[in-house]
């Protein structure tokens, strides 16, 4: 069930019905019977794994005092998330390497379905375990409680990645839905939407046919189509984001924002405290401090920087093209790191004002070409296909706007129209949230009429223009794959 499809609107609206219609202290109940059934549409009896899982917390949870029980339980979730999400990666590999040395791979026997959301609400499940461990939370006592933390439909199937002491006392005391709060739920939903379905799907198509046969298009296409790729995700992840916020917002949950304008960020470092901040904070408590952070000599600093980053990129996907996107922003903040102490030296002996607006966006591109560098690992299939895409960046053609083949990549200049200025609307919208300007707090001030036009017109706008994905169906989130 996809957030952007008419049968999730009809289950959300159904939900918030009926968990208005009960009394606060059993609302979870009605949050969890309804999370089960939207992971049972999509997962069918794989939501046994997310049962067992729960349950494994909810145990470990319950025995944390033992030595060793939060060891081997931890231990135990990421076993099933490397027997589900890595075994064939593993398997893959091993076969290449046997052919690469002369041996016959054989065919792969077993091919093991990946369960929804199995990489976010493991990760959660862990959080819980060692915060409990840690004294950060009480070990709830009650099963349900633990359940509707991991099984919650809004964040399941791609986050954010809660922690247990932000939801469960939400869950215990679920806030009033006033108007201004469901208002806000519903223009965060519809944003969602925009984002998606007259945005992200749109640069999907023109990356999708660049990615697919880079040869076939001149050198600048296929760097817009890496340009692209970079607002596609970015468009994509945020929009399913604040359709799982919206909709925490009518059950009366507040859930973690996950983006912070990353692609107005000075430095990677930055960019990282902004993009999909839940997962960039998990591996900062869970795995960065562990390792021993900064407190162990700048060399030990750089090398846990490389390997939390590495580890970050195998979380993504089961492709060592993802693990060079990782290591790749490892390097990235290992060079950033070197180079504070040279760079101030160049900057006082060219006198540059740190504070300067040339000096800053100047460090705003820098930054997100390198990004976006990146993000052609992530997107490509292969090395080859990677190395292909990086090429054709290389060679400048800009007659390409000019002879119309820049309009004869999958998009009529009417699509293409709209995508540029929803494109010009997001970068809009993320500067001014930067200066602090909201535009969704500004039209929930307006009078009444006002709020309602400005509502149905975007409705009607996404209703009639957006893209609803393979044959007019609701297309994937880039992350639901992860």
């Amino acid at each position: 069930m996809q957030f952007t499809s008419l049968s999730f609107l009809i289950f959300l609206l159904i939900t918030y019905v009926v968990y208005n219609l009960v009394p606060n202290q059993f609302r979870y109940i009605i949050l969890a019977i309804g999370s089960t059934v939207f992971y049972f549409i999509g997962c069918g009896k794989l939501l046994l794994l997310l049962f067992s899982i729960a349950l494994i917390t909810y145990i470990a949870g319950r025995q944390y005092t033992k030595k060793y029980t939060p060891h081997i339980s931890v231990t135990l979730l990421v076993l099933i998330l490397a027997v589900f999400k890595y075994s064939g990666f593993l398997y893959d590999t091993i076969m290449s390497i046997m052919q690469f040395f002369g041996g016959v791979p054989s065919e792969r026997m077993i091919s093991i379905a990946l369960p929804l959301g199995i990489s976010f609400y493991t990760f959660e499940a862990i959080s819980y375990i060692i915060d409990c461990r840690n004294g950060k939370i009480v070990a709830e006592r009650n099963f349900l409680y633990v359940y509707t933390y991991l099984v919650m439909f809004p964040t399941v199937v791609s986050g954010p990645i809660e922690r247990a002491g932000n939801i469960i006392p939400q869950l215990k005391h679920p806030k009033s839905v006033d108007l201004n709060r469901f208002m806000n739920a519903v223009m965060l939903i519809m944003w969602g939407f925009a984002l998606k379905l007259l945005l992200a799907d749109r640069l999907a198509i023109f990356v999708d046919n660049v990615y697919s046969n880079p040869g076939n298009y001149a050198g600048t296409i296929v760097f817009f189509a890496t340009i692209f790729y970079s607002f596609e995700i970015y468009a994509d992840f945020a929009g399913y984001t604040a359709i799982a916020i919206g909709a925490g917002l009518m059950l009366g949950i507040d859930l973690s924002p996950n983006f912070d304008t990353p692609y107005l960020s000075s430095n990677i470092s930055e960019f990282w405290r902004r993009w999909h901040i839940s997962l960039s904070s998990w591996l900062r408590d869970y795995l960065y401090i562990p390792l021993g952070g900064n407190r162990r000599g700048e060399a030990r600093k750089l090398l846990n920087l490389v390997i939390v980053f590495t580890i970050s990129g195998l979380w993504h996907g089961a492709a060592w093209t993802f693990v060079l996107w990782g290591l790749l922003h490892g390097l990235y903040q290992v060079v950033s790191n070197l180079a504070k102490v040279p760079l101030t030296k160049v900057k006082q002996f060219f006198v540059v004002k740190g504070y300067s607006s040339f000096y800053h966006v100047l460090q705003v591109i820098i930054t997100f070409l390198m990004v976006n560098f990146a993000w052609i690992f992530f997107r490509a299939d292969t090395f080859s296909n990677a190395t292909d895409i990086i090429k054709g960046t290389l060679s400048v053609t800009p007659w390409v706007f000019l002879d119309g083949s820049f309009l004869n990549v999958g998009l009529s200049r009417p699509d293409m129209t709209l995508m540029l200025i929803m494109l010009a609307i997001l970068v809009l919208t993320d500067i001014l949230n930067r200066r602090g300007i909201y535009i969704r707090k500004s039209i929930i001030c307006q009078p009444l009429i006002v709020r309602w036009t400005i509502m149905i017109s975007v409705i009607i706008i996404i209703a009639t223009c957006g893209i609803w994905g393979p044959g007019y169906s609701a297309g994937n989130f880039i992350y639901s794959g992860f």
